[in-house]
């Protein structure tokens, strides 16, 4: 693959970067060049850690707030309280027994194999909005970790530029996609059943216009919030916001700013950080981000360095640099305290997601031994959901106890 960066300076006004990545070119800036400093995807040999120290401690920033802990928790439970009540308010209506937008599986005019339809369909209806309910939250979190990382490095002048992965080549999206694919298969048998049982057109069309508001539309709301979770550079702040405050200052530190791809710091991170502070003090974040660019410098020459699955998991990575216990510096103990508020409301949805499951799936136990072998296609895809969200909050689990656990 290939990757280059010229990093230019001598312009009165203006500094010209360009990165590629994976093909990717990325203008920071752009002017006709001067006379180049230096090439390489990484660089430290003008600009190591004694200078990236000294630009970051030289001013506070106005664009600085966008990445305090506090703020960008409320930000983050604005965005998710729409999508989290849209979908809890779908499925508390797809379990009311009064619900006549769903099918009556073992009614007359159903055969044997219609009804294993409808119920495997049916439960797909039920389940899937519970399991996106911790789904959302989990990306919800996803996008706080990152969000953080990047504001935190580049305060200590390093440019974190993140992987942007297709939601197509990522399992959870595809899961995400196939549940509302067997969800509509659903409401398709409603519809050819009501066909089938001789109702008006008018009849079939109000049906199917509450389908689409009371079912489609909070999902098509968390599709998109899925969707542009993907493009963490969306939330970030632009590069005429960085500027507009000093512009000669910002010139400055930019020409000493190292940019860090995402895939060879997620390998920096997993050879391990030593979290060592200067002589016999504790570590702080400056002494972790010069480690983790002096990492990723040597990493980026390796080949597997570029090997990297960004998943719903992997791209939670951040974690395991800014909620280490061992970081003393005063911004690092902010964030863990606004992470124990995220910790707390986790394991309140997420001891609920699992109790709905399990009480569930006792009903259905429940049922077998009175005989309702015909519920057992729900049963079993009931199992299914509730398998994977049990995975998830087992790897929610781990992010959210890495201040407890580090050290």
């Amino acid at each position: 693959r290939s990757r280059e960066l010229q990093l230019y300076s001598g312009l009165p006004r203006e500094t010209h970067y360009r990165l590629t990545t994976s093909g990717r070119n990325h203008r920071v800036m752009q002017s006709a060049p001067s006379e180049p400093l230096e090439t390489g995807l990484l660089s430290t040999k003008k600009y190591g850690a004694v200078e990236r120290s000294q630009a970051s401690t030289t001013k506070t920033w106005g664009w600085e707030e966008r990445g305090n802990p506090w703020s960008l928790l409320l930000s983050n439970a604005m965005s998710l309280g729409k999508t989290l009540l849209a979908l809890g308010v779908l499925a508390w209506n797809t379990f009311a027994s009064d619900n006549e937008l769903l099918m009556i599986c073992h009614s007359e005019g159903i055969s044997t194999s219609g009804a294993a339809y409808c119920e495997v369909t049916k439960a797909c209806v039920r389940f899937f909005p519970v399991m996106s309910l911790l789904l959302c939250f989990m990306i919800s979190v996803r996008m706080l970790l990152r969000v953080s990382i990047y504001y935190d490095m580049l305060k200590h002048a390093a440019l974190l530029d993140f992987q942007n992965p297709k939601p197509l080549h990522d399992p959870f999206f595809v899961t995400i996609i196939v549940g509302i694919v067997l969800s509509a298969l659903h409401f398709v048998g409603l519809i050819v059943h009501m066909r089938l049982m001789s109702s008006t057109f008018t009849d079939i069309l109000l049906v199917v216009r509450s389908i689409v508001m009371m079912y489609f539309a909070p999902l098509v709301a968390f599709i998109l919030f899925v969707y542009e979770s993907y493009d963490t550079e969306r939330q970030l702040v632009p590069l005429s916001k960085y500027l507009e405050e000093d512009p000669e200052k910002a010139r400055s530190l930019l020409a000493k700013t190292t940019i860090v791809p995402e895939a060879v710091a997620v390998h920096a991170v997993r050879a391990g950080l030593r979290f060592a502070g200067k002589g016999s003090e504790p570590p702080t974040a400056e002494d972790v981000y010069d480690e983790l660019v002096e990492k990723a410098v040597a990493a980026a020459t390796k080949p597997e360095a570029e090997k990297w699955d960004a998943s719903l998991v992997d791209t939670m990575w951040p974690a395991y640099v800014i909620l280490d216990a061992r970081l003393v510096d005063a911004e690092s103990i902010r964030f863990r305290r606004a992470w124990y508020v995220v910790s707390v409301v986790s394991v309140v949805i997420a001891a609920v997601i699992i109790w709905f499951f399990t009480l569930q799936g006792m009903q259905d136990v429940a049922g077998l031994s009175e005989g309702k072998v015909k519920n057992l296609g729900g049963m079993l895809t009931g199992i299914v959901y509730g398998g994977l969200t049990l995975w998830l909050a087992v790897k929610l689990a781990q992010i959210i106890l890495v201040p407890y656990t580090s050290g």
